[in-house]
């Protein structure tokens, strides 16, 4: 009868390990799962931007040269524009500094200088940003 239990009982024991273990994983067999994913999932988006800038780069080849034409003189006509105003500005700037004298006088006009400086550069800058050309 004691054999009969003890027999019994291993029975039911790997009977229990059996049905609850069906479909688990181990820890590292999911570990290893979740890197495969993550890997598959880096390489899809790296996958989808390449054809993107695939896509960007054939889309601007698409672009006739009247275009970019266009594109580039309106860049150089707001650049152009820009400089006017700097140039007025600094102009209005420094009649603004000839009625202080000495030191004031010159720290007015170095800022003045300075500002119209800045006025350029910023659409030098702004000029690069928008122009097909550059």
């Amino acid at each position: 009868m004691i054999r009969t239990s003890y027999w019994s009982a291993i029975v039911s024991a790997g009977l229990a390990v059996a049905v609850t273990g069906c479909g688990q994983q181990s820890a590292a067999q999911t570990q290893a799962a979740v890197s495969k994913a993550e890997a598959a999932g880096i390489k899809t988006v790296a996958d989808a931007r390449e054809d993107a800038a695939d896509k960007m780069a054939d889309a601007r080849k698409g672009l006739t040269s009247t275009q970019l034409d266009v594109a580039h003189e309106a860049a150089e006509a707001a650049r152009s524009v820009a400089f006017a105003k700097a140039e007025a500005a600094h102009k209005v700037a420094i009649a603004r500094c000839d009625g202080d004298s000495g030191d004031v006088r010159k720290a007015c006009k170095d800022l003045a200088d300075t500002e119209r400086a800045a006025a350029k550069a910023s659409a030098v800058a702004t000029k690069v940003a928008n122009d097909p050309k550059a």
